[in-house]
């Protein structure tokens, strides 16, 4: 969509309205974005860009990914989306993870998802450089991989990867971004910038601006809306 192209192309960051929706400015007028919508996006499309040829990031500690899997099975239950009858939760995660430990090698070799003998989770890779998902939503990314890629196409399996990989690096709050400090830079910006509205002026919309190739949906779903026109409120300030 060449309109949308243009307007994140050639804008300028005004800041954050809320936890979920900023602020840009392209020429005399003034666009609400929301940042889920658009990082996820955003995402998708560099994880297609990058297949084959990501840097990784590696994890502090490994992580088991049976108890990545509990640990999203209880998040699920107590979310009212996991009964009992849905099957033992133990025998849920020990088939994830043995799903999981069998794709490996092409976890590895094309996304650089890095899973050791053990079942246990290494490295994932870097999409969007100086940015690093929230990670306490790991559980539910690793859930993904294992109930929702289509492992049985080439062309859907890579896809529907790309399309976790998505969900789990879009940011879904500002508040995301702090809880655990992923994606902040090394130090404190200077002037005491917000450190997650910092990732999103200085990481995530310069990505938009370099490589978003915005889908003619974002007209449509509340991705972009424009609240303002600079010269009808310059005409308002001139009548008061």
């Amino acid at each position: 969509h060449q309109d949308l192209t243009l307007i994140f192309r050639q804008h300028v960051y005004v800041g954050m309205a809320d936890n979920t929706l900023a602020l840009l400015q392209h020429k005399r007028k003034l666009y609400l974005i929301q940042v889920p919508i658009v990082t996820k996006e955003l995402v998708y499309q560099q994880a297609l860009r990058r297949f084959g040829c990501f840097g990784t990031i590696k994890l502090s500690s490994p992580a088991s990914l049976y108890e990545l899997l509990l640990m999203a099975m209880d998040e699920e239950e107590a979310a009212g989306h996991w009964t009992p009858e849905d099957g033992p939760k133990d025998e849920i995660a020990k088939l994830g993870a043995e799903l999981l430990l069998e794709k490996k090698p092409m976890l590895l070799e094309y996304f650089q998802i890095h899973i050791d003998d053990e079942g246990s989770l290494h490295t994932l890779p870097v999409i969007l450089d100086q940015y690093t998902p929230d990670l306490s939503r790991l559980p539910e990314f690793v859930l993904t991989l294992a109930n929702e890629v289509n492992w049985e196409s080439e062309k859907e399996c890579f896809q529907t990867l790309a399309e976790a990989l998505a969900s789990f690096y879009s940011v879904q709050s500002i508040v995301d971004l702090a809880s655990d400090g992923a994606g902040r830079p090394a130090e404190e910006p200077i002037g005491g910038t917000n450190p997650c509205e910092w990732v999103i002026q200085h990481v995530l919309f310069p990505a938009m601006r370099l490589f978003l190739k915005p889908p003619a949906s974002f007209s449509t779903n509340g991705a972009i809306v424009q609240v303002a026109c600079l010269e009808q409120l310059y005409k308002v300030f001139e009548r008061c």
